[in-house]
């Protein structure tokens, strides 16, 4: 088969997102299915929505579908006279749209989509697929993701874990299309640049809190993502908040241990020996990748308020879309941290949007850096707290310099980076598993 018809399905992942474009679109909602996924295309949320472009300069056939906005999916529902169950309506509208588009293969950018039961089952319920791909990038990723034909991974703590299922390591990705978009002056409010920036979540506890909250104290960084409100002081103790969660809910302990580190887990002595052999052989098994990284950070601070409490001015609402991407193109230097999944490796998809749009990007080192960017000279690396702000001041200091580096790195994202280099791998990939 030289040519193949590809659905992906992707989510947005935020109904604070979706109510707000369809408030800021009012007469949106009327529209046709077709205009409104237009809408959500252009808005480049969330996963790079090239993937269908670049899939069709390719040579086949590709669609996507937005699974979890409500509005768009039922308005494809009463276009096409589907009666669904109003608690299952995105099963269902699922299932129609893949048997209305019967495509050849099946990819899952995430696997929220549906129950395990019926991703499991879906060549049964939709014959025309012939092969299911499942992607996954969040490296803290650990259920069962065997019934796919093929595993696309983009850390390399997923490709150690996973071993055993063949992955393919196809890292994230930057759509330079937005570029286009960017240089249109309606997309640029911004009255002054930016200096430093930080975008994504900060939770407590977790190593990136206590980072930012030291740049907001050291530096004039501005931060723009979501963080949980302080509903009572939150204990800082380790091991005594590993003893009281593995006491009252032993599913939380995944979630834990990327908090605090397996290290941490290993060293409490009221650990049963079996499940500190497994954390060891679990640890061993990703070899150097899984080393923990000592940031040096300072982790005594009291926690009753939230940052945006503590720093109004230069803490923000977490932003989406094409407004995210204008705000890291207006900003001169971006910082960038993994969470503690990551472990020693670096994956995320900020990389590749911060050096695609052109700032110069200061960001965690990792073991397998230097397949992706060359330190130091297409990004700036840090490995402790002292060297991030070190690194930061003199880039500062010194912007002709920070703008060469960022020169540097969209260069190589545009190079190596863009959704159309991962398509050509994914493609390849399929074409195999086809033939």
């Amino acid at each position: 088969m030289l040519s193949y018809k590809i659905v992906r399905l992707r989510g947005i992942h935020s109904d604070n997102y979706i109510k707000k474009l369809y408030r800021t679109n009012p007469n949106l909602k009327y529209q046709s299915y077709q205009m409104q996924h237009d809408v959500f295309t252009k808005e480049n949320i969330t996963y790079p929505t090239g993937f269908s472009a670049s899939m069709n300069k390719l040579g086949n056939e590709s669609y996507e579908i937005y699974y979890d906005c409500e509005i768009l999916q039922k308005q494809w529902a009463k276009e096409n006279a589907l009666h669904y169950d109003h608690n299952n309506w995105q099963t269902e509208i699922i299932l129609a749209q893949l048997r209305s588009l019967q495509p050849d293969v099946l990819f899952f950018q995430d696997i929220y989509s549906m129950p395990p039961e019926i991703r499991t089952n879906i060549k049964v319920l939709v014959p025309s697929i012939k092969l299911k791909v499942i992607h996954k990038g969040y490296p803290g990723e650990t259920r069962d993701l065997s019934d796919g034909d093929i595993l696309s991974v983009s850390s390399p703590i997923l490709f150690y874990r996973y071993k055993e299922l063949r992955p393919h390591l196809i890292y994230h990705s930057f759509d330079d299309s937005i570029l286009t978009q960017l240089n249109n002056q309606q997309y640029i409010p911004i009255q002054k640049p930016i200096d430093f920036s930080f975008f994504g979540n900060v939770r407590p506890l977790e190593r990136r809190y206590w980072m930012i909250r030291k740049l907001l104290e050291l530096t004039n960084i501005h931060v723009w993502g979501y963080e949980p409100a302080i509903k009572e002081k939150i204990n800082l103790n380790r091991k005594l908040t590993i003893k009281k969660v593995l006491r009252s809910n032993v599913k939380k302990i995944l979630m834990i241990l990327n908090d605090t580190g397996i290290s941490t887990l290993k060293s409490v002595n009221f650990v049963p020996k079996k499940l500190k052999t497994l954390i060891q052989e679990v640890d061993d098994s990703l070899k150097e990748h899984n080393k923990e990284i000592n940031y040096r950070l300072d982790t005594d601070y009291p926690v009753n308020k939230t940052l945006k409490e503590i720093y109004p001015d230069r803490c923000h609402e977490p932003v989406y879309g094409i407004e995210y991407h204008n705000l890291l193109h207006n900003s001169g230097i971006v910082f960038n941290m993994h969470s503690s999944a990551a472990k020693n490796t670096v994956d995320n998809m900020k990389m590749f949007e911060i050096t695609g749009v052109g700032s110069c990007l200061i960001t965690d080192t990792g073991s397998n850096m230097q397949d992706i960017f060359e330190p130091d000279k297409e990004v700036v690396t840090y490995s402790s707290v002292d060297e991030a702000l070190e690194k930061v001041n003199y880039l500062l200091d010194h912007p002709d310099e920070a703008q060469q580096i960022a020169k540097a790195g969209q260069a190589r994202t545009l190079r190596d980076h863009t959704i159309m280099n991962r398509c050509e791998q994914i493609d390849e990939v399929i074409k195999k598993h086809l033939a």
